[in-house]
């Protein structure tokens, strides 16, 4: 595949030199992260204020009441009835409290892995390669997305986060019960639990503007719908015959090198070279030279 094509075709994975990389190439599989191992400590930007409902309406009370099923109609009637708006409030308020608890604990457990539309960035080798002592791997996007387990999203680089209301959340059941006392018949009663879920992962697919020269694009696996749920992370498998090229470092030691030059001649995927242009900051990549590929990587003819 030349240049052009990959530039056309392909996402781009860039990796320090290590175990888990090889693995990552020779296993077909992509390390998903969990909000833990991705370096933005500001990654998932999600707040949710309830304090409009202080000051709220019935009406408003509600429609959080009803969307997130805290209280049946005919409850919330008898509160109602009764004068006891106030009381409405305070238990719609307390249990949004309790579901906004377990958010944060639902999507910090999801599984994202990031890919990159440029190939070329000299911050994202210097960051994300050891300063090109690396390598980044090139994946056609469409064999990578006839998986069921990959749909890749771009991120939406912005001032201020998205903001959420209680529209974009939904529940799902939970495995436990809970005790509740029933004011209407004057007596406990139990409940089905339920969890807040995001209605969609928009909120996800978002980082402040300054990171905006990644070009990202990340995948998202919910865990829950896995068979495994790792704490740090887990490797999902890709579809063969994903990878179209390897574009090593060209500060890559020579025993890495031949790794990666076994690994492609086995398989037949082209190996190209990124080196530092030094008349402009700029990256420049070329066709690696395997016929002289003992020559030293930074300033070897192998690399010019």
């Amino acid at each position: 595949m030349t240049l052009d094509e990959l530039e056309k075709k392909c996402v781009f994975r860039y990796r320090t030199m290590n175990k888990n990389t090889m693995n990552e190439v020779l296993n077909e599989e992509i390390w998903h992260s969990t909000i833990d191992g991705l370096n933005d400590p500001f990654e998932f930007p999600i707040t949710l204020d309830w304090s409009n409902l202080k000051d709220c309406d019935k009406g408003v009370l509600v429609k959080y009441a009803l969307h997130f099923k805290i209280l049946p109609t005919n409850e919330m009637a008898a509160y109602f009835l009764n004068g006891m708006s106030d009381k409405v409030r305070e238990i719609v308020v307390l249990n949004l409290d309790k579901l906004k608890s377990s958010l944060p604990e639902y999507y910090g457990g999801l599984f994202v892995a990031c890919f990159s539309k440029n190939m070329r960035s000299p911050l994202m080798w210097s960051h994300y390669s050891d300063g090109m002592k690396g390598l980044c791997i090139a994946y056609d996007r469409s064999r990578l997305e006839e998986s069921e387990q990959y749909e890749l999203h771009p991120v939406q680089y912005n001032e201020t986060p998205l903001k959420l209301d209680y529209t974009h959340l939904h529940m799902v059941d939970a495995v436990d019960e809970f005790k509740y006392f029933d004011f209407v018949n004057n007596e406990q009663s139990v409940a089905k639990g339920f969890l807040v879920r995001l209605l969609s992962y928009d909120y996800l697919y978002q980082k402040h503007k300054r990171w905006s020269y990644e070009y990202e694009l990340r995948n998202i696996i919910d865990p829950n719908n896995s068979r495994s749920n790792p704490k740090f992370g887990h490797a999902i498998s890709g579809p063969k015959g994903a990878i179209s090229a390897i574009i090593i470092g060209s500060k890559m030691k020579k025993i890495h090198i031949n790794m990666v030059n076994k690994y492609c001649d086995f398989h037949d995927i082209p190996i190209y070279v990124a080196s530092p242009k030094f008349d402009d900051y700029s990256v420049k990549i070329k066709p690696y030279n395997k016929s002289i590929h003992g020559t030293s990587p930074f300033r070897g003819a192998a690399y010019d």
